[in-house]
């Protein structure tokens, strides 16, 4: 279990490693249509989606655990590698189907923050950002 976790960290970590590194290389990350290249836009997505889904992850391993065990049969060892295969697996379905909105706000925020070369101080993103925020929150 703790290698499945420690793997899916390790590829978060390198997917967002790597998407930095591009964005840091890149001389020119604007495009006509849009604040960075397609191929950063796809990094991008690829590791906040990967985000997503370590979290939902957590989110299912820890409901789990709330819930009181008992019974006559319990599964043991074998039934831990299994709910924990299970859980990860469904928290990679959710996130990369529908997801629940996690990976879409930071690719939105970290879209808009990688191509604001004409906002030096980010004062005008800030305030976009926060009024988006509160409009999902319905403040």
């Amino acid at each position: 279990m703790g290698d499945m976790l420690s793997g899916v960290a390790l590829g978060l970590e390198q997917a967002v490693r790597s998407f930095t590194r591009s964005k840091e290389t890149a001389e020119a990350p604007k495009t006509e249509g849009g604040s960075v290249k397609a191929g950063e836009a796809a990094q991008l997505k690829k590791a906040c989606v990967e985000l997503e889904s370590l979290f939902i992850y957590h989110l299912l391993k820890e409901m789990r655990a709330s819930m009181p065990r008992g019974g006559f049969l319990t599964g043991g060892k074998g039934e831990e590698i299994y709910t924990s295969m299970f859980d990860a697996r469904v928290a990679r379905v959710l996130a990369s189907e529908q997801g629940i909105g996690l990976s879409a706000l930071l690719e939105e925020h970290l879209g808009r923050s990688s191509g604001s070369e004409s906002d030096p101080d980010g004062k005008e993103a800030e305030n976009t950002k926060v009024a988006s925020v509160r409009g999902r929150l319905c403040l």
